[in-house]
C-alpha cells in the first residue's frame, strides 16, 4: 500500500509555519526611549539614547522605560538644591499619542532593598539627596508599533520646587515606544 502522507513532511511543514507566523508577530514588550521635551537632554544609561535628563536650577531628573502591557518608568532624582522639592501625582500625567490621559496605577520609592509604595500619589525629595522612583500604567503599544507610526507618549511630571510657594512647574519628556533591545546591547543602568 501506497503511502499518501509522510508524517515527518507533514510535522516539518507544520513547524516551518508556525516559525513563520512567530516571526511576523508584533513585539510584546520593549523600550521607552526619550525623544525630547522643553529642555530635555538625551543621554545614555542602559543603551544609546536611552534616557530624558533634565537640569533645572539644582534639580536633576533622569528618566528611562519600558513596556510590556504595561510600562515602566524609572525616575532618579538628584536634588541638589536647598529646598526639598515634592512631585505631585496626582496633578501629573501621562498622555497617549492622541493626547488622552493614561492614569498612573502605581508610585513607589525605589531604596535598593526596599520598595515603598507612594499611596498618598505625593512624594518629597530631600535637599542634597538622590532618590529613585518607578511609576506604573497600563501600555500595550503592540498593536500598531513600527517605524513609520511609532507610539508616543508623553510623561508630565508637576513638581513643587519651593515648599513656600504653591506654584507647580511641569517637566513634559516625550517617548516613543520601539521593540526589546537585544540583551547585548543592554548594559547596568549608569547613574
Amino acid at each position: 500500500m501506497k503511502k499518501i502522507f509522510n508524517l515527518n513532511a507533514i510535522l516539518s511543514v507544520v513547524i516551518i509555519f508556525f516559525l513563520f507566523m512567530l516571526s511576523g508577530c508584533q513585539p510584546e514588550g520593549g523600550e521607552l526611549l526619550p525623544i525630547g521635551g522643553e529642555g530635555v537632554e538625551i543621554a545614555t544609561s542602559r543603551f544609546e539614547n536611552d534616557t530624558a535628563v533634565i537640569n533645572d536650577d539644582g534639580l536633576k531628573m533622569k528618566l528611562y522605560g519600558s513596556w510590556d502591557g504595561r510600562a515602566k518608568v524609572k525616575i532618579i532624582i538628584e536634588n541638589n538644591s536647598s529646598n526639598s522639592i515634592k512631585i505631585d501625582f496626582k496633578s501629573s500625567n501621562i498622555l497617549d499619542s492622541k493626547g488622552e490621559n493614561i492614569k498612573i496605577e502605581s508610585v513607589y520609592e525605589d531604596k535598593g532593598n526596599a520598595i515603598n509604595t507612594i499611596n498618598d500619589g505625593q512624594f518629597t525629595a530631600a535637599a542634597s539627596g538622590k532618590q529613585k522612583l518607578l511609576i506604573g500604567f497600563p501600555l500595550n503599544l503592540s498593536s500598531s508599533l513600527n517605524e513609520e507610526s511609532p507610539r508616543i507618549i508623553a510623561v508630565v511630571l508637576a513638581v513643587k520646587r519651593n515648599p513656600k510657594i504653591e506654584e507647580l512647574r511641569q517637566y513634559k519628556i516625550a517617548f516613543r515606544g520601539i521593540g526589546k533591545k537585544d540583551e547585548s546591547e543592554i548594559m547596568e543602568p549608569k547613574e
